[in-house]
């Protein structure tokens, strides 16, 4: 409230109900990097563009427009300092684990940020009534949560470790309770219950990460024929396409 003490046009238009607390602190901070001499003028912009239904997303982009259009015509050639090193994020959690982020991103993390953000935060039909800061603060859960369900995110002593192994099927049906489990994966082939299908499969495969599997072994018929060939080709002989590998050996 103090901040928006400080803004006129906001300040009244909050004390006539024309907009809410929270779109009033946010229209306040967006103007504050303005000039003062057109910071005034700006905020009207905003306002009027509320009154008339303008968004969230929309009344954010019209104050970025009028920022960028002042810093094109306002350069300083003695600024060379891109915030990197101011560069700061904090997460304070209270006893009952709710939290609260402060921090100053630079241009290039703010911009990954947004775009998380207004990627996952966007309305999900009529029935969203989700305000645009509750959108963006379930946008940021939800991909934190993707990332982590990716196993992208690495662990204390580093990413987790990944083992591929490879067993030969004879080997696999040799183990102990492999007759239990061949069954089993028989019963699921021939359509009883235990795999997933059709639509089923793709709701849960829907944000799963998956890794394409080709595998394959040696038609050692064809190779032998292909053997045949070549060596009748280098004695100037007629392959015979009806012979077999036994015959060509």
């Amino acid at each position: 409230m103090r901040q928006i003490s400080s803004h006129p046009p906001v300040a009244g238009a909050l004390a006539a109900g024309q907009v809410s607390e929270s779109w009033a602190g946010e229209i306040a901070a967006w103007t504050s990097r303005l000039p003062a001499e057109m910071r005034e003028g700006t905020e009207q912009i905003l306002l009027q563009a509320a009154a008339v239904g303008a968004g969230f997303d929309d009344l954010k982009l019209l104050a970025n427009a009028a920022w960028e259009q002042w810093r094109s015509q306002h350069p300083d050639p003695d600024d060379e300092d891109d915030g990197f090193d101011d560069r700061r994020l904090s997460l304070d959690t209270t006893l009952d684990g709710a939290g609260r982020i402060t921090g100053n991103l630079t241009p290039e993390c703010a911009a990954a940020v947004q775009a998380v953000l207004e990627a996952l935060g966007k309305r999900r039909g009529k029935e969203d009534t989700r305000t645009a800061a509750q959108r963006f603060h379930d946008a940021l859960q939800e991909g934190c949560e993707l990332l982590i369900r990716s196993k992208m995110v690495p662990d204390r002593a580093g990413a987790d470790t990944h083992v591929d192994t490879v067993v030969a099927l004879s080997q696999l049906r040799d183990l102990p309770g492999a007759p239990v489990l061949e069954e089993a994966w028989l019963a699921a082939r021939s359509g009883q219950h235990g795999y997933l299908a059709g639509k089923d499969a793709e709701v849960i495969a829907c944000d799963a990460l998956i890794v394409p599997v080709v595998t394959g072994s040696a038609d050692w018929a064809v190779i032998g024929q292909m053997i045949h060939l070549v060596l009748d080709t280098i004695h100037g002989s007629a392959p015979d396409p009806a012979a077999s590998p036994a015959q060509a050996a």
